[in-house]
């Protein structure tokens, strides 16, 4: 890993913003470099801002949580971290932030936002991760280190090095195994000393059993290797016998699997043969249709000839028993055809005499009409000026009423107004109340929030005390338990002191090793009776030419106490093993329970720093907390003598959100009034005004109606008098629908003249056709008929010769060709599967001929 840049704002004594950018010539060229300056310049402060931006903590803090940020500088709204580091993983920038509510130096401490991204050289990077929870782990995957390791291995941190100065070797040894992370070193040191412990022993142990192992003398050996020799030449022997009886079997196995399948092919051939007898008869009836089917093309065309002639003379027999009735029908339609002439002659008659009546009817009707329509004009112009006049009077009426409303509104309006005449006051004086009042609401809310400031701080308070109780009374119970520890490690220290008696567990262990190759010796010499006898005192030894016999009869040493002596030795070992496994247990524990009992002694300094920092806060807050209820207090008693002229008392529990709405509907109620009188008023004079247009208009229409009505009189005389002429000359009949009576008269009977000549027409045509039909038809029936005659004799000669007796024995043979397919493959079939069974048949007899022979 290398750092690249780093970034911070407002962290301890270094305020603003701040930028190290390591890539600069000055730290490439000379490759170290060291942080100097007096104390509180803010040296531990850069590497504080490393952490931040890795981890959100920092070696001398901890993590950085909401409830208490000691890094921020005093009197800063804001603070953060950003370093580009480097490692095999890429280029990635960290950043780390917390601001306080609102950007207030006073407001609280917003949660902290921590993420990672990726940088890119050709624009900006993507982010990995901005979970808070989730960023440490993927430092600890980019770097390979979490923040302990870290702040052991690259940033060591002033406490840690002031401890390591000041300790004992032994304990600079525990120091630095903590800070470099070597700790495993000393276990793996620990675990390979008891693995060669355990190793040496089984090595003693197989060193013994060696001892006591016989050698082999160079005849023995050889003799050995003959009877070897003689059993490998007896194996190949063998060998080769049970190859040859395999041969021997497989032969006969393979005579008996002939045998069977020509049993078997025997048995499937009689099966077959069977089948083939049942169905002989379908074998028959396949060839019958396939001789029938040669004569197909021949009988389709005798067929088709017969249906041709049948159709024929059915066809002619019809037409000869129309023919007569076809004849009367045509005498009939020329009856109709002169009477239908006849009535069209006699319509266009009747049409000519009523043609001048029909016009003089005309004449009278248009004089009528023009009559009707002026007094029709004069009725309509009578009405609607009634109507009118009907109209203005009801508008009139309606006018009048909302003038007597409006005066009864405008009385109201002046009421209202000499009611609330104070409210007048809201009309240049409200925008400084209301800017008062919202500057009172302010202080409300600022005295509001500042008491949940107050009581979150007493809470959290109360929080460290428990705290540091809880801590106390842990670091009370692991003080006792560490006490126990050393006390259990020093006894058990002394028990494996007395157990060895001063000796080390290697010696006694050599010892046991001793006494097994003793053991093994003495068990050697006892298999060596017969040459122990024979030994005697002052000759030599047949095998070594010793004069000395220590072991001679008389003077062997019993093994019981050498073995009493090994079991001994052996409960010892095992028990001081035992405890020195013991020993190093309570060791690990002793150095656990002191490790853990450092962080309690830490943790305990942090709670009591936190409560002496709570109460602090507690007693600024409640000073500041005071001050702003005097001065809420002071202003609401201001505001409450400017409202006192109105009625309103704010000395009194008012809601001030809901005194400025109800001031502002006082003042929007007063404005409301003031335009409505003024919009009532205007309201009144054009009343007044549309009251005396109208009497003027209904005057003058009443004088209008009067001569309209003299007017309709005259027209209704004359049209009464037109009306008279016209019923004597041709009464209620209309000449229009007259001459459109007779025209239709005249339409009907020149259609059904047309009718009668086209039936008359087709009555012909008919006749004529039928008679061509009957003709064309004998003579196709005469030609047909010889054509049938040989068609017949040609295939019952065919039947004949392909064996049918008459055509009814062929049509019973006659089979679809989906019907003479399957039984065509039915019958190839089962002659396939006879040849296949003869030649497999003739193949194995063949083939068991040959292994017989």
């Amino acid at each position: 890993m290398k750092i690249l840049e780093l970034r911070f704002k407002n962290l301890n004594s270094l305020y603003g913003e701040w930028r190290i950018d390591f890539t600069d010539p000055a730290y490439m060229t000379h490759g170290i470099f060291a942080i100097t300056g007096p104390t509180g310049a803010g040296k531990s402060t850069i590497l504080d801002a490393i952490c931040l931006a890795l981890y959100g903590a920092t070696p001398r803090l901890g993590r950085i949580t909401k409830s208490g940020n000691e890094i921020m500088s005093r009197q800063t709204a804001e603070c953060f971290a950003e370093v580009v580091f480097e490692s095999q993983a890429g280029r990635f920038r960290c950043f780390w932030e917390q601001h306080r509510a609102h950007g207030k130096i006073d407001g609280n401490l917003v949660d902290a936002h921590h993420e990672i991204s990726e940088v890119k050289d050709d624009g900006p990077g993507t982010v990995i991760e901005s979970k808070k929870s989730l960023v440490p782990g993927v430092i600890v995957d980019k770097i390979g280190m979490d923040f302990d390791r870290f702040t052991r291995s690259i940033l060591l941190a002033q406490g840690s090095f002031d401890t390591f100065l000041k300790a004992n070797p032994e304990q600079k040894s525990e120091i630095l195994e903590q800070i470099t992370g070597t700790e495993i070193y000393s276990e793996i040191s620990r675990r390979v000393q008891k693995r060669h412990s355990s190793e040496k022993d089984a090595l003693g142990l197989l060193e013994a059993e060696a001892s006591g192992i016989e050698l082999l003398t160079p005849e023995r050996e050889c003799e050995i290797g003959h009877e070897i020799a003689e059993k490998r030449e007896e194996e190949t022997t063998l060998a080769a016998q049970r190859e040859e009886t395999e041969r021997a079997l497989l032969w006969l196995k393979d005579i008996e699997t002939l045998h069977g399948e020509i049993a078997s092919l025997a048995e499937e051939s009689a099966k077959l043969a069977s089948e083939m007898e049942e169905f002989q008869p379908e074998r028959e009836r396949l060839d019958h249709a396939q001789k029938a089917a040669e004569l197909d093309g021949e009988y389709a065309r005798l067929a088709e000839v017969r249906k041709v002639q049948s159709d024929d003379s059915a066809s002619l027999e019809k037409l000869e028993e129309e023919l007569p009735g076809l004849e009367g029908s045509f005498k009939e339609c020329e009856e109709s055809l002169k009477k239908a002439e006849q009535q069209t002659q006699k319509a266009k008659e009747e049409l000519n005499q009523e043609v001048p009546l029909i016009k003089n009817v005309r004449l009278l009707d248009q004089n009528l009409a023009l009559k009707g329509e002026d007094v029709e004009s004069c009725a309509k112009k009578c009405t609607g000026i009634a109507e009118a006049i009907e109209a203005k009077e009801k508008e009139r009426g309606v006018k009048e009423a909302e003038h007597s409303r409006a005066g009864e509104k405008l009385k109201g309006v002046h009421e209202y107004l000499e009611t609330h005449s104070e409210d007048e006051w809201l009309v240049s004086g409200l925008t400084g109340i209301e800017e008062q009042l919202t500057y009172l609401l302010d202080r409300k809310k600022a005295v509001t929030q500042k008491e949940a400031e107050v009581r979150q701080v007493q809470a959290d308070r109360v929080t460290c005390c428990e705290r540091l109780a809880e801590c106390v009374r842990k670091n009370d119970v692991l003080k006792k338990q560490v006490e126990e520890t050393v006390k259990a490690h020093e006894e058990t220290q002394k028990e494996l002191e007395t157990l060895l008696a001063g000796r080390l567990l290697r010696e006694y262990r050599a010892e046991k090793e001793a006494l097994l190759r003793e053991m093994n010796l003495l068990k050697k010499i006892a298999q060596l009776e017969d040459y122990r006898a024979q030994l005697e005192d002052g000759k030599p030894c047949p095998l070594c030419g010793a004069m000395a016999h220590p072991y001679a009869e008389g003077n062997i040493p019993l093994p019981d106490g050498t073995q009493k002596r090994i079991n001994e030795l052996t409960g010892l070992i095992e028990a001081a093993e035992a405890l020195g496994e013991d020993v190093k247990e309570r060791e690990a524990a002793e150095r656990e329970s002191t490790s853990k009992l450092k962080e309690l002694e830490s943790d305990v300094r942090l709670v009591t720093q936190e409560k002496e920092r709570a109460e602090k806060d507690l007693s600024d807050l409640n000073e500041t907390l005071q001050k702003m209820r005097d001065d809420y207090e002071r202003l609401k008693v201001t505001i409450s003598e400017k409202l006192h002229p109105l009625g309103v008392d704010l000395t009194s529990e008012t809601d001030i959100s809901s005194l400025r709405g109800a001031l502002h509907e006082r003042l929007e109620a007063l404005q409301t009034h003031v335009d409505e009188k003024e919009k009532v008023e205007r309201e009144l004079f054009q009343l007044e005004k549309t009251l005396g247009k109208l009497d003027g208009e209904i005057e003058t229409q009443k004088m209008d109606l009067a001569e309209k009505k003299q007017a309709l009189q005259s027209a209704q005389d004359g049209y009464t008098s037109a009306m008279a002429e016209r019923q004597n000359l041709y009464g209620d009949k209309d000449p229009d629908k007259e001459e459109e009576r007779m025209s239709q008269q005249i339409a009907k009977a020149e259609e059904a003249e047309r009718e009668a000549r086209n039936w008359l027409n087709l009555a012909q045509q008919r006749l004529t056709a039928t008679k061509a039909s009957i003709e064309s038809l004998s003579t196709k029936i005469g030609e047909r008929a010889s054509l049938l005659d040989e068609l017949e004799s040609a295939f019952h000669i065919s039947l004949h010769a392909g064996g049918f007796c008459d055509e009814a024995r062929f049509l019973q043979a006659r089979l679809t060709s989906s019907e003479r397919a399957a039984l065509a493959n039915r019958a190839r079939s089962l002659d396939n599967r006879q040849t296949e069974l003869k030649a497999k048949e003739e193949d194995r007899k063949e083939r068991l001929a040959a292994e017989i022979a």
